[in-house]
């Protein structure tokens, strides 16, 4: 069985063609082009010979349209991973990393990627941190 883009009312049809002809976001722009393509009876293999796009992801712009309607093109981006260090961290962090170490009274000339992340630990700059 071929997925197919449910039939578009008026009014998905005219927001695509407006984003297809005057959008601005390329992804959303190529998205709609999928959808029009489906719309028009094209199977996902065809479509994605043609956008250059995998066949899975085709479907799933397609599942995606169906359930969503046109909201899908424009998804809701999260604000990613909350910062791990604080900014006043990270500015001790970065007064250990330009010292010296033998002005720390510490047996070594100069920090390695394991003593540093250790000696902020120890003096308690952090709680944990890797070595990379």
């Amino acid at each position: 069985m071929v997925i197919r883009v449910r039939d578009l009312n008026p009014e998905d049809g005219e927001k695509l063609r407006r984003i297809v002809r005057h959008g601005q976001d390329a992804i959303e722009v190529k998205s709609a082009k999928v959808l029009f393509a489906s719309a028009w009876g094209f199977s996902p293999p065809k479509i994605s010979q043609v956008a250059v796009k995998s066949v899975d992801y085709i479907r799933e712009l397609i599942r995606a349209f169906n359930e969503l309607g046109i909201a899908m093109l424009k998804p809701e981006w999260g604000p990613g991973r909350p910062p791990k260090f604080t900014d006043e961290q990270r500015k001790v962090f970065v007064e250990l990393a330009t010292s010296q170490p033998k002005e720390l009274d510490l047996p070594y000339d100069e920090w390695s990627l394991s003593r540093l992340p250790e000696e902020a630990i120890k003096r308690g700059v952090v709680s944990s941190i890797s070595e990379e």
